[in-house]
């Protein structure tokens, strides 16, 4: 069975959210950047931090150890 519409579908939503992105229209405006190793972008805050025990609380499943060294 082919599925080149769906293939022809998938290809024109991934080609119009890499111009979004290279365009700074993406949900986050500055993507490319913020990948770069030599941007000298700020943090941003979004929220108050969450803490251990808020999550202890919760009962939500987390790692207390790094994922990666």
């Amino acid at each position: 069975m082919l599925k080149i519409p769906d293939d022809l579908v998938s290809f024109q939503r991934r080609s119009r959210a890499v111009s979004r992105i290279l365009d700074g229209k993406s949900t986050i405006s500055n993507l490319i950047r913020y990948f770069d190793a030599n941007s000298d972008m700020i943090p941003q805050t979004f929220g108050p931090e969450v803490r251990e025990a808020s999550i202890d609380k919760a009962g939500i499943p987390w790692r207390k150890t790094p994922l990666v060294d």
